[in-house]
């Protein structure tokens, strides 16, 4: 994993998780179909206010508008971590990345002066129970907030929304029991100008993937078959503290 990958997954459009882009090979912005994100380029953030979401990680959580060393504390970075700080190509400063990647982890930030914009961690080594742990985990967390899926039985995302930001879960299966996870949290504007949002997510699901590859990648293929419909659904959950 490259802090590209760990952007990837949203930063450079969902597309690129899904078609398994690396360094030298086509993005979204060059391949028009797979275009999912906007290319212009982000503007000034809205003022972040109180939302109620926040980023769960190990029994701690952040919420947007911290700084980087403070999400740090929540999202410790392993011994054997690299840093990495290349934004995606349609954010300009004062808009800032910084994370940190392991082979099989990755954790970033997008900052605007200083303070977290959006976050977003991912892991290589989920599975559908580790999907569904989540799921749980957050529905629990906001027993207020309805949360919209949008799946074709196979890609997975849950989306909240609350007051100007959005947090999105992303499952994304690969050969055998391995299911890519990718849990972000962002102000609605910047999450959508990086493709995470449940119209583009639907673009996404809309596509049948083969997840067999020999490459050991998700890539997109042909059109689904009618028994594989992309579904867009909300429902509403309680409970108390996990």
């Amino acid at each position: 994993m490259n802090g590209k990958q760990i952007f990837g997954g949203i930063a450079l459009g969902v597309a690129v998780l899904l078609t398994g882009c690396r360094a030298g090979e086509p993005t979204p912005s060059d391949n028009p179909d797979g275009e999912l994100a906007s290319s212009s380029t982000v503007a000034e953030p809205s003022p972040i206010r109180d939302s109620g979401l926040h980023l769960l990680h190990h029994g701690d959580s952040i919420r947007l508008g911290v700084n980087y060393e403070e999400a740090l504390k929540v999202f410790e970075p392993p011994k054997n971590a690299f840093d990495f700080a290349e934004l995606p190509p349609n954010f300009r400063p004062p808009y800032r990345a910084r994370g940190w990647e392991t082979a099989k982890e990755g954790f970033g930030t997008i900052t605007y002066n200083t303070r977290v914009v959006l976050a977003i961690w991912q892991t290589d080594e989920g599975d559908l129970r580790t999907y569904e742990n989540l799921v749980s985990a957050y529905a629990t967390e906001f027993p207020t907030v309805t949360a919209q899926e949008v799946t074709n039985g196979t890609i997975r995302y849950k989306f909240y929304e609350s007051n100007g930001q959005r947090l999105m879960i992303l499952a994304v299966p690969d050969a055998g029991a391995t299911v890519h996870i990718t849990v972000a949290l962002g102000l609605s504007e910047t999450m959508s100008a990086i493709g995470a949002d449940p119209a583009q997510a639907s673009q996404v699901v809309s596509k049948k993937l083969d997840v067999t590859s020999p490459s050991g990648r998700v890539r997109a293929s042909q059109a689904p078959s009618d028994n594989d419909t992309p579904s867009s659904t909300g429902d509403s959950t309680t409970g108390g503290n996990p």
